[in-house]
């Protein structure tokens, strides 16, 4: 299990902070439709700061969680935001009514990923589009999207935490 997972035991990943908007300390998220009612009502969110699960209190009258809007009571500034990682919103589990199954490929978050063992990054996020799964992977460069393919598979390891893939010439640039 690694230091995140270790951390988030027993919370729930609701959210994902894609970028601030303003300079107030508003953040734009992702938030999963299941748990938007959870969020509305919960007492608190959390995030890992600093390798520490940090509770955070929404400003409730500024914040449109419909909209992916969120503004935390004690934030007012962007700046605050470049130390989360990964930039997730978690509940605690108590504070959630129903917990969504999680997909199988939703295991993958947080893992490394690499293309003929160069590491290119970790996957951020998991978009499952009808036609195919693709990893949302955080780079060095910022986010790229990648297929998550049987034929570009070469091995998965638990132990490590990792996904090996070969993928075709070109791919990453685009």
């Amino acid at each position: 299990m690694d230091a995140i997972s270790h951390v988030t035991r027993g919370y729930i990943s609701v959210a994902q902070i894609s970028k601030t908007k303003g300079y107030d300390g508003t953040v734009i998220c992702t938030i999963d439709d299941h748990y938007l009612k959870d969020l509305k009502t919960a007492p608190g969110v959390f995030a890992v700061h600093k390798g520490s699960l940090v509770p955070y209190f929404l400003d409730k009258s500024r914040s449109r969680l419909s909209e992916g809007l969120v503004k935390f009571d004690t934030i007012n500034d962007k700046e605050y935001w470049a130390d989360i990682y990964p930039r997730q919103l978690f509940l605690s589990e108590q504070d959630i009514h129903e917990v969504k199954p999680q997909s199988k490929a939703d295991t993958f978050i947080g893992w490394s990923i690499f293309n003929n063992e160069e590491n290119i990054g970790h996957i951020e996020d998991i978009e499952e589009y009808p036609q195919q799964i693709m990893l949302v992977v955080k780079r060095q460069s910022g986010i790229s999207l990648i297929p998550f393919h049987q034929e570009f598979i070469r091995s998965i390891s638990e132990d490590e935490r990792a996904i090996y893939l070969e993928l075709p010439d070109g791919l990453l640039e685009l």
